[in-house]
């Protein structure tokens, strides 16, 4: 069925640019988690990087001519509304930090400067099941894709130590890439992470692919030490479980009794689990994220205008340990660097609205998986910052788009039990 499902993916389909549109971001995604790696500084990997956000944009403006009207709430479409406007003034000021050529090229090579910005208007595209569909077939892709590479970077993965680990570093490829190689696995994991609450599969076969590759994938992350990473998909996995228990709530006693279990084991048996990811261990109690808030908040202090309306889609705050930088690792603290809390509230306030509908506004179990799923994002943007330009925020914004549709919370645009 898996083999069946990817075949499908070349064959022509109606929504042909929509198509095109997921496999662009995809390959965006992909080329900036990678390509630094691979090609480190080469102009190879600006000409690919560029060329897929050329696609994104192409293939988005193609989308949206041939894009069927959606009705959304009021309150959903008045806020999706100011935030588009708002992020268009946030790039208009990006630009005019830096109105060059090498400006533009910033602002497309790298997905916080601009595609960040025009991502929530997905939320306004329509959606059925083939589009549904669509997605859920290029996860698959984008699962092999992963472990293509996690095999090639094998060696990264035999380190016991942050210290090896640095030695894979150079001048063109920095320490901070290598671990980064983890983003692949994690934002694979996680940008379909609704079909995975969902829980509605064509075969056993496909069910057990996709409990395996979050096992994968949390294994994989754990052993670059990615500590977030961790939590995200353990986050993930209890979404999973409260969606089983609403739908058999005579399962709650069972899942009680395997948590205890669990729990005790783990805790039995800590040290010996720990050892089996040393770099994880190294960076448990590491603080990673104290000295970066408490140098925002010292740049930013009386800085009431920034406060508000932060500081463009380029802007930047001074490190003392890094010196100016364009992003920080909390996720809330990046959106008032660039917006202001007028980007932080409406950003939140999307997801909340959207979390609140999807869940008690609608029977329909997809719609119910989506509001889950936009839920957890709520912690994951303390734990990162949301401003990748991957499937992940693309299945954001179609599940914000999905859960204010009174139609499709209503079970009038999918198959009441629809199948992967």
């Amino acid at each position: 069925m898996i083999i069946r499902s990817i075949k499908n993916i070349f064959k022509t389909q109606p929504d042909k640019y929509y198509n095109l549109l997921v496999v662009s971001i995809y390959l965006y995604a992909l080329t900036f988690s990678v390509g630094v790696v691979v090609w480190g500084k080469s102009p190879i990997y600006h000409i690919t990087q560029l060329f897929f956000g050329f696609a994104c944009l192409f293939c988005t403006l193609k989308v949206s001519r041939h894009n069927r009207r959606t009705i959304l709430d009021k309150p959903a479409k008045w806020f999706i509304t100011l935030l588009l406007l708002w992020n268009a003034i946030l790039v208009f000021r990006g630009l005019m930090d830096d109105p060059t050529a090498g400006g533009v090229a910033r602002m497309i090579l790298y997905p916080s400067n601009f595609f960040f910005y025009i991502i929530p208007f997905y939320a306004l595209l329509y959606v059925d099941e083939n589009r549904l569909r669509i997605l859920f077939k290029w996860w698959i892709v984008s699962i092999l894709i992963s472990c293509v590479l996690l095999y090639a970077f094998r060696n990264v993965f035999a380190v016991t130590n942050l210290a090896e680990l640095n030695d894979f570093a150079s001048d063109d490829i920095s320490f901070y890439n290598i671990l980064n190689l983890s983003g692949i696995v994690s934002s694979t994991v996680m940008s379909i992470g609704f079909f995975a609450i969902y829980n509605r599969w064509n075969t056993r076969i496909e069910k057990l692919f996709v409990y395996i590759m979050i096992g994968v994938g949390i294994v994989t992350i754990a052993t670059l030490g990615r500590r977030g990473g961790v939590v995200s998909v353990l986050i993930l996995i209890a979404a999973m479980v409260v969606m089983s228990m609403r739908e058999k709530p005579r399962q709650m006693v069972l899942f009680i009794l395997i948590s205890i279990f669990a729990i005790s084991y783990i805790a039995s048996h800590l040290d010996e689990i720990m050892s089996y990811f040393p770099i994880l261990s190294d960076r448990l109690t590491d603080d990673t994220r104290s000295w970066a808030e408490d140098e925002f908040y010292k740049d930013f202090q009386d800085d009431t205008v920034s406060w508000m309306f932060g500081r463009g889609s380029l802007g930047e705050y001074y490190s003392p340990t890094y010196g100016m930088r364009g992003v920080i690792e909390t996720g809330y603290l990046h959106l008032v660097l660039k917006g202001g809390l007028i980007e932080a509230f409406l950003f939140t306030a999307l997801i909340v609205y959207a979390t609140l509908k999807g869940w008690f506004c609608s029977k329909v179990k997809i719609v119910n998986a989506m509001s889950l799923f936009l839920l957890i994002q709520l912690p994951f943007m303390y734990m990162g910052s949301p401003v990748d330009y991957n499937l992940n925020n693309l299945a954001i914004w179609i599940c914000v788009g999905c859960c204010c549709n009174k139609r499709m919370r209503k079970g009038l645009m999918l198959p009441a039990d629809i199948k992967f």
